[in-house]
């Protein structure tokens, strides 16, 4: 089901499996650096306290949808690049097939291993994640949430020969040969293989796009949802009024009181009918009635 998978091993979280991938990527070109883009995990977040300086250096988070700055830190420092590892941004929608192209090209190029984090977006953009359908094969890759249907595991998996160094290059984990949840992903992947979750995720998330953003432009409200349909991510902007955080936390709240709760990056599921979404987005419309009578919207 996922094109890079020569080889598969498993983890508990997807934040382990990351760093299995980063330290494999270590282990098989002798390099040190890795060049990163979106979040992948606690163990890798530079950014925070608590990191020492010595691992920070050799961590470059770099952005989203460019590879000019990839470019420029591989002609800079190429020799000592292990990996590039790129998280799914949910704004990017189809054109990400472009930029994911792009740092195949560069990992190529400079003789790095390219990575994907497909903890989110594996089983959900298509059973084969971002790689699948973007058409894109990293060297490695990660896969959790969607894979067990709730049950933690996670797996690290990609090229045989990369994966083999794992032979050499220590990965354990006290739970991470804890036989239920595999039980449990089993039977998640032969739903994925045999009904049409994608196509019903991607119907789904389409109504839940199309309908909120009529709502907003009925309100007013400076708000549009973007990016592909089984994971579009909300984006407010300044009213006149209000900041546009104060907005996004406003909108929240008034969805929650009427017991829908969402987040930044909305996840329509397998289960979610159409009718759900119809009330979901009555209740959105709710929302932002709520908000424009208090002025919010200028």
């Amino acid at each position: 089901m996922i094109p890079c998978a020569e080889s598969v091993r498993f983890l508990r979280t997807g934040g382990e499996a990351m760093s299995a991938c980063m330290k494999l990527a270590r282990a098989y070109t002798g390099r040190d650096r890795v060049l990163m883009c979106g979040y992948h995990g606690w163990l890798t977040t530079m950014g925070s306290p608590g990191v020492p300086e010595a691992v920070r250096s050799v961590h470059t988070p770099l952005p989203w949808g460019d590879p000019q700055p990839w470019e420029d830190a591989l002609k800079a420092d190429g020799d000592h690049v292990a990996a590039l590892t790129v998280a799914y941004s949910y704004t990017a929608g189809e054109g990400a097939g472009e930029f994911l192209q792009q740092l195949r090209e560069l990992a190529d190029r400079y003789s790095a291993l390219l990575i994907f984090d497909e903890i989110v977006t594996g089983f959900r953009l298509s059973n084969g994640g971002a790689q699948g359908r973007f058409s894109v094969t990293p060297d490695l890759a990660t896969f959790s949430k969607g894979m067990a249907n709730g049950w933690p595991v996670a797996a690290y998996l990609g090229r045989r020969d990369v994966m083999e160094t794992v032979r050499t290059a220590v990965v354990s984990s006290t739970f991470g040969g804890e036989a239920t949840a595999l039980a449990a992903a089993r039977a998640c992947l032969a739903v994925y293989r045999t009904e049409d979750v994608i196509g019903h995720l991607d119907r789904r998330g389409r109504q839940l796009i199309d309908g909120l953003n009529e709502r907003f432009a009925k309100a007013g409200a400076p708000a549009r949802v973007v990016g592909l349909p089984p994971c579009p991510q909300l984006l407010w902007e300044d009213s006149p009024a209000v900041n546009a955080g104060e907005l996004a936390l406003r909108f929240e709240a008034e969805w929650l009181k009427r017991r829908v709760i969402t987040y930044g990056v909305m996840y329509v599921n397998y289960s979610h009918t159409a009718a759900d979404i119809d009330e979901i987005l009555a209740r959105a419309g709710a929302a932002l009635e709520a908000m424009r009578g208090e002025g919010l919207f200028g």
